[in-house]
């Protein structure tokens, strides 16, 4: 058995290149293809996600019939932009474009199973929102009945090897983001408005899903980011031949099934040619592959080796190097460095995320284990640690974030003169496109805010002008009230009325030596240093203390960790030894809720890579020693 499969990626192009287009089919063509999958957005501007669209590329697709004497089997499917005219309440009746690709392409139902002796082909379309939960219209959404239809099959034939075809990957993939364009919108993953997770608990019970294909980024095949395995599953993401490639690269993606293995290679439309090198390649038959997922999901469960209190455990050391600190990079290449005795951290997972570089004190944990990353872009960022993705975004470009806090579920935001709160509890906190304001509170002050601390669950305390201030969200809208405070006569000091609960703030293991976010606090005086003036750009070092432990990160990107709480000089060095993270450059770090551990912490990297994508690892810091 040889069976040859295309897999196209969107199908977008201008009206200007329609040549190119054509030259891509005969590109395919050439290889003999057995079997083509366009994996959906057909169509120029103007019919993109009309009838018009489905019917204009089909004249293209199915030329690949027309020359070397091939006749292939196309099995295409619906994605995002195919919906934006019918999805929620808009101009198409629902329904419209599934019906219009049935028609064109002669097809029973838009998504099925391709049903093969020894694997299975899943094509899996996107379908139309409701109105009244359409949260952004461009979202990969599946319905339930839908999605209970994919568990149906793939219970029809347990162990036969499954490989899915979607518009977009599920949370978790471990492929590369656009992230200011599909994280921003909140369209990256599956579902990723509704029930994103549903997805990645499939990978995990099924070990019959074993490779995956998704586009919707016009990316290329030559970034490390382009395929990973997670759980058994190998996921592969398929470029573009057109001009919407956001990287120049125009490829498209060949699967090549033969009785005693699997290839994965690319179709490269600018050489016009089938690259000899392999992009993947299992040596056995494709039904092995589902023994295989099935061992490391087993050995997963039994051990507890790829989940831990909700993270990813990287545990790549050997036995002879359990002694050593691990840190991994964004390609999860493992660096190992020896230490004297025991590890000074264990890191629970590494991800990349986002974009831009995470400004000092710019890293923050809510309550519900969400990270927030604000970067030098413009972009305050909330992540998800256990699926290592970003989820979207509550800060749009300029101006750019100064400062943030988290309390309880609200998150607050300084940008320039303006205070505003978002509600994390609100499905419409996002940002997700430039014309569309996201729900949240506004407060607009004579001047430019200084900095700003929790007080509460639902307040905080703010320094604009030399006055302390304290916001509140509450019926609506923020009030603001002003805190008598007096100068001892030294411009930096001030003595502050209810210092008690200013000053009892987890925020302060963040500024105790002094960052940008302008304060030093002391608790046993009822004195707030106002640091202000000194620092109001740089910083030259922030601390996280743990238990019996500090770690220190410096303005260059160093890591210093001491073991002794006492007796340890915040300004000699002497004492602390510094933490090999190789050629990363630490920018910004923050210390956990106690949901993840009472000694986790999350260190954000700057990798100088092409990508400009921070790298965010979870460190353990609970058995620290040197």
């Amino acid at each position: 058995m040889c069976l040859r499969i295309v897999v196209l990626g969107d199908f977008q192009y201008s009206k200007t290149e329609v040549h190119a287009t054509e030259l891509a089919m005969d590109d395919i063509s050439s290889i003999k293809p057995d079997i083509v999958i366009p994996l959906g957005d057909y169509g120029p501007g103007g019919i993109l996600g009309k009838p018009e669209g489905i019917e204009q590329t089909s004249t293209y697709i199915k030329s690949i019939n027309n020359t070397n004497g091939i006749v292939c089997t196309i099995r295409p499917i619906l994605g995002n932009h195919d919906l934006q005219c019918e999805t929620g309440s808009n101009l198409l009746p629902h329904g419209t474009m599934s019906r219009k690709l049935e028609e064109v392409y002669a097809l029973d139902n838009h998504h099925g199973v391709l049903e093969f002796e020894q694997f299975r082909l899943f094509f899996i379309s996107v379908d139309p929102q409701l109105a009244d939960s359409c949260y952004f219209v461009q979202e990969c959404y599946l319905t339930d009945e839908h999605f209970n239809e994919i568990i149906k099959n793939l219970e029809k034939r347990p162990g036969v090897p499954a490989l899915f075809f979607t518009h977009a990957p599920p949370i978790g993939s471990g492929l590369m983001t656009v992230p200011h364009v599909h994280v921003r919108a909140t369209n990256a993953f599956l579902d990723q408005n509704h029930d994103p997770y549903r997805w990645y608990k499939l990978i995990e019970k099924y070990p019959e899903i074993v490779m995956w294909f998704s586009a919707h980024y016009h990316i290329g095949h030559l970034h490390p980011g382009s395929m990973s395995n997670r759980l058994g599953t190998n996921f592969f993401m398929c470029g573009v031949h057109s001009s919407v490639t956001r990287d120049g690269q125009r490829q498209t993606r060949v699967i090549d099934i033969e009785k005693d293995s699997v290839k994965i290679r690319t179709l490269d439309h600018i050489q016009r040619k089938l690259l000899e090198n392999t992009d993947w390649e299992y040596n056995g038959n494709i039904i092995d592959l589902v023994s295989h997922k099935n061992k490391i999901i087993t050995n997963n469960a039994i051990n507890n080796t790829f989940y831990k209190n909700g993270f990813f455990i990287n545990d790549f050391a050997n036995e002879e190097d359990k002694d050593s600190l691990h840190i991994i990079g964004g390609n999860m290449q493992v660096i190992r460095e020896r230490t004297a005795g025991k590890p000074v951290a264990r890191i629970m997972t590494s991800f990349k995320t986002g974009s831009g570089s995470v400004i000092a004190a710019g890293l923050a944990c809510s309550k519900n284990g969400r990270l927030f990353a604000a970067t030098d872009n413009g972009y305050l960022w909330e992540i998800d640690t256990q699926y290592g993705e970003a989820l979207g975004t509550l800060r749009l470009n300029e101006p750019p974030v100064k400062q943030f806090v988290i309390t309880d579920n609200l998150v607050w935001q300084i940008c320039e003169n303006v205070i505003t709160v978002s509600n994390l509890d609100d499905k419409f906190h996002f940002f997700r496109e430039f014309k569309n304001k996201p729900s949240r509170l506004t407060y607009v002050m004579d001047e430019s805010v200084e900095c700003m601390w929790g007080k509460s669950k639902n307040s905080i305390f703010a320094i604009c002008g030399g006055k302390l201030y304290e916001a509140k969200a509450e019926d609506g809208e923020i009030k603001l009230k002003e805190i008598n405070i007096k100068s001892n006569g030294i411009n930096e000091i001030y003595e502050i009325e209810e210092a008690a609960g200013i000053l009892n703030t987890e925020s302060n293991y963040n500024t105790e030596l002094g960052c940008n976010l302008g304060l030093i606090s002391n608790i046993q005086s009822g004195n707030i240093y106002n640091n202000k003036y000194k620092n109001t750009i740089h910083y030259e070092k922030m601390i996280i203390e743990f238990r019996n432990n500090k770690v220190l990160m410096l303005k260059d990107g160093k890591l210093l960790f001491s073991e002794f709480r006492e007796n340890v000089s915040k300004d000699n060095f002497n004492d602390w030894k510094e933490i090999d993270v190789k050629d990363y450059k630490a920018t910004a770090i923050c210390k956990l809720t106690e949901d993840y551990g009472i000694d986790n912490v999350c260190i954000a990297f700057d990798c100088n890579d092409s990508d400009q994508v921070p790298l965010f690892q979870i460190w353990d810091f609970s058995e620290m020693g040197l």
